[in-house]
């Protein structure tokens, strides 16, 4: 499992493509009604467009990177923003006892630089959270999700930038390749496609012909990208958007030949998912068939099963054995943030092994609480498309942390804090007339048809 950082798009043209990439979203941030809305607009550029530059980004100015330096840059406007708002955030009461956990765990195990660090991650969270939230709120519509597109655009541009020059990050086992825009880890690429995926599939008014070549694009983008986690993860925002989105960019007597075209691109998904897995996850597959324990001692791995799944399994029972080793108070709130550290260089690939070994059992179990407070909400949705088509989004989240961790990037974070805030706007009875596609869904007369129920 390699590590090491990807090498960067040449100078001259990542500042060529930036500058580029600077008009869409001038024109989005222009066209943006709400204060909140372009916000969120800027914030989630300007993250992405640090991550490519992430050779001069990383570097430390007065003992800070300057990614750390911007992250509290956006933290600390968000606050003079959102400070009469947050109450909304108790809402989320799963994420606020997951940071409570943080931060009692981190100041028994004395490691205040270390909380700070992650609570400043969640910060990212709860401001995106409670921007979109305010977007909505603000406006008469959800096109501030359509606008978000061009926030997300820049993975996307420089992924086929990257394919275009041959800049890719070698490293895997079996000698395959990533193209992943020059960004420093195929992991905090891919997560991003995924969100770019979710977005797209619920953005407001677009064209069926465009949203259909976009999705496409962020699933070629996934392969091309070559992180299976996400991969995996995308499949279930796939489904929910196919079974439950699809059908209501047409109307019902005009359904016959999209349906026609849909299964033959499933047939075609099929064969390729097929070839992919008898590439890529073949060892999963044997994780899957093999009738050993998943869970036991790391000196009982033989040299075969330490390298399945990229030696994620093994490491996962690294975790688990080190956090056995601990006394009560461990056992119950953990070592403390980033305390991997003190005993590994690789991050535990698996958000919940990660939570058990630095916050205990309390983080982990308040990591599951909070993932089942977000899928009961998706319940409390009026529209049935759009309730089907979240829940599967936080399915497909929920799956992504088996094995990666986007609760501990801050664009894993960016997606959630996205994902969440459309499930929380779309539960308010007052906030569902600007969450439908045409018309108002919580308004009776009349009714809506079919085909134009849901959020696109």
């Amino acid at each position: 499992m390699n590590e090491s950082g990807a090498p960067s798009l040449p100078l001259p043209v990542l500042a060529l493509a930036t500058l580029v990439l600077l008009f869409p979203l001038l024109r989005a941030y222009r066209g943006e009604p709400t204060t909140s809305g372009r916000f969120l607009l800027i914030v989630i550029w300007l993250r992405l467009i640090m991550q490519a530059f992430h050779p001069y980004t990383y570097q430390t100015v007065g003992g800070l990177s300057v990614n750390a330096i911007v992250s509290l840059g956006v933290c600390g406007v968000g606050l003079l923003m959102y400070l009469p708002r947050l109450a909304l955030v108790t809402r989320l009461w799963g994420a606020l006892f997951v940071c409570a956990i943080i931060a009692i765990s981190g100041l028994h195990n004395d490691l205040l630089i270390t909380t700070v660090e992650t609570l400043l991650k969640w910060g990212y969270f709860f401001f995106i959270f409670l921007a979109l939230v305010q977007a909505i709120d603000e406006s008469r519509d959800s096109s501030i999700v359509r606008r978000l597109i061009w926030a997300l655009a820049p993975a996307l541009v420089f992924q086929i930038l990257s394919v275009g020059m041959g800049i890719a990050k070698s490293g895997e086992s079996d000698g395959s390749a990533s193209f992943i825009g020059g960004f420093n880890h195929e992991a905090v690429f891919s997560i991003l496609l995924v969100a770019s995926f979710f977005i797209i599939s619920v953005a407001p008014r677009i064209p069926f012909w465009l949203r259909a070549a976009l999705l496409a694009y962020c699933i070629v983008g996934l392969f091309l990208a070559n992180y299976r986690t996400s991969i995996l993860a995308v499949l279930p925002l796939v489904c929910g958007y196919v079974a439950f989105a699809f059908p209501n960019e047409f109307r019902a007597g005009q359904r016959t030949f999209p349906w026609m075209i849909t299964i033959v691109g499933a047939l075609l998904a099929v064969f390729a998912l097929g070839d992919f897995a008898s590439t890529r996850m073949a060892d999963l597959q044997e994780l899957v068939a093999s009738d050993v324990p998943l869970i036991r001692s790391p000196g009982e791995f033989t040299a075969g099963e330490a390298d399945i799944f990229s030696g994620r399994w093994h490491l996962w029972n690294v975790y688990i054995e080190q956090y056995l080793q601990g006394d009560e108070i461990d056992l119950l709130i953990g070592s403390g943030p980033d305390s991997w550290e003190s005993f590994s260089f690789i991050y535990a690939h698996n958000t919940l092994v990660s939570y058990l070994y630095e916050f205990g059992f309390l983080g982990a179990l308040g990591v599951a609480i909070f993932w089942g407070q977000m899928l009961l909400l998706c319940g409390r949705i009026q529209s049935p498309s759009l309730r089907r088509q979240l829940f599967f989004a936080h399915i497909g989240f929920i799956v992504l942390n088996f094995a990666t961790m986007p609760l501990w990037a801050i664009e894993g974070l960016i997606f959630y804090g996205l994902l969440c805030g459309l499930t929380v706007a779309a539960t308010a009875p007052k906030r569902q007339a600007r969450m439908a596609q045409v018309a108002p869904v919580s308004v009776q007369p009349p009714p809506l048809p079919p085909a134009r129920e849901h959020m696109r």
